[in-house]
């Protein structure tokens, strides 16, 4: 059983899955991708990728990366959000 374990795939945590999608969006960016195609692939609102690109223009990869939250750590762990949750604008919705 140790072995199967071991070959699980990681599952990305929240925070994880919406840098996956900001930095999937960068690749897509430096292919010359318009916001509005790197939204529906992606999976995001125009909006959102509107915003990404500007910061990945202005600060490159790096500006799209996960910072540190400052203030109150969340009342919910991940494991207590529902998994349907999106990022980006798309959670405002």
């Amino acid at each position: 059983m140790p072995r199967a374990a071991a070959n699980k795939p990681k599952t990305l945590t929240r925070p994880d899955a919406c840098e996956a999608r900001r930095l999937r969006a960068a690749e897509l960016f430096a292919q010359g991708r318009r916001p509005a195609e790197v939204a529906e692939l992606v999976g995001v609102t125009y909006e959102a990728a509107r915003r990404w690109r500007a910061r990945w223009t202005h600060g490159g990869v790096q500006a799209l990366r996960r910072r540190r939250a400052d203030g109150r750590p969340p009342k919910l762990s991940d494991a207590q959000v529902s998994p349907g949750i999106p990022c980006g604008d798309a959670a405002q919705a």
